[in-house]
């Protein structure tokens, strides 16, 4: 099939935002500008892209299938450029969630830009949900997150078990605790959670929900260091896998303490890419990057399947 790029272009940003007003403002042009170059991608191809409605357009089948060939093409194009130019070239997409930051920034991203300095890197700080997000348009190549859901589209490349802990200071009173700590344990006391759209905070208020609890926390926020921080001052206690808190715990500034429902425990870390996409030789270099050398996935085994 003969590729016109502006039409491609224009069709690939309507696909990811579901909007031609929407894809428009991102190619700044005219949303009219947009209309007519979809409707000449459809009378080139003989069929209906888009079902209009009054609230705006669905995609159809072949929608999908022309967008999955033209990624297929994009990606068979960055592969042949790589074996031609004997190294990795490109730009590799990382969607995450923020408890990923240190171990990449520390482990990760160095060795790696060593090792293939023809490489570029976009890395995002996101929400469990829009990783999902990114990782089903296909505008990530590669998704890290805490206990996200299964979903039928997305493969779990890797995986490691990391319970959420209770983390507090030496001195706080929970900290005598010699059992496993229950929800009803913490609430007398400040805590902090995670808001609901990370996986952290799904699986607090998930359990919350089988405990028949209402959690009334302190502090909500989506920072990893605000929260440590207020564990740090003693003012409170918070949910954190334990990998968040590895340089604290060895120095004995913070106390990691088991919790007793057993969700805790199952909690997990997970690489997750979008399933039957092939991904560009650069983006699979950094995926095994990643497996690897992050010292989070050393007991994950081979890949899912």
């Amino acid at each position: 099939m003969r590729m016109n790029d502006r039409r491609r272009a224009y069709f690939i940003e309507v696909m990811k935002h579901s909007s031609i007003r929407e894809a428009a403002y991102h190619l700044n042009t005219a949303a009219s500008v947009v209309t007519r170059q979809l409707d000449r991608l459809e009378e080139e191809i003989g069929t209906a892209l888009f079902h209009r409605r009054s609230y705006g357009i669905i995609p159809t089948e072949a929608a999908h299938r022309l967008l999955d060939y033209y990624r297929t093409c994009q990606i068979a194009a960055e592969r042949f450029n790589e074996d031609l130019q004997g190294e990795l070239h490109g730009t590799v997409h990382v969607a995450m969630t923020e408890g990923y930051v240190t171990p990449l920034a520390a482990r990760v991203i160095p060795a790696f830009s060593a090792a293939h300095p023809g490489v570029d890197l976009q890395l995002f700080v996101l929400t469990a949900n829009s990783v999902i997000s990114e990782i089903q348009g296909e505008r990530a190549h590669i998704g890290l997150s805490y206990n996200p859901p299964d979903l039928p589209d997305v493969q779990i490349y890797a995986s490691a078990s990391r319970p959420v802990m209770l983390c507090v200071s030496p001195h706080h009173p929970l900290a005598s605790f010699s059992s496993p700590i229950s929800l009803r344990d913490v609430l007398p006391h400040r805590f902090a959670i995670m808001p609901d759209p990370y996986g952290l905070g799904q699986l607090i208020q998930a359990v919350a929900l089988s405990e028949g609890v209402r959690l009334t926390p302190f502090l909500t926020t989506n920072s990893v260091a605000i929260t440590k921080g207020f564990v740090l001052s003693g003012v409170g206690c918070a949910f954190l896998p334990r990998t968040a808190i590895t340089e604290e715990a060895k120095s004995g500034k913070l106390v990691a303490l088991p919790l007793a429902n057993p969700l805790f425990e199952r909690a997990q870390m997970k690489i997750l890419i979008k399933e039957n996409r092939p991904l560009p030789r650069a983006a699979q270099a950094f995926l095994d990057f990643i497996k690897e050398r992050a010292g989070i996935f050393d007991d994950a085994g081979r890949p899912a399947t």
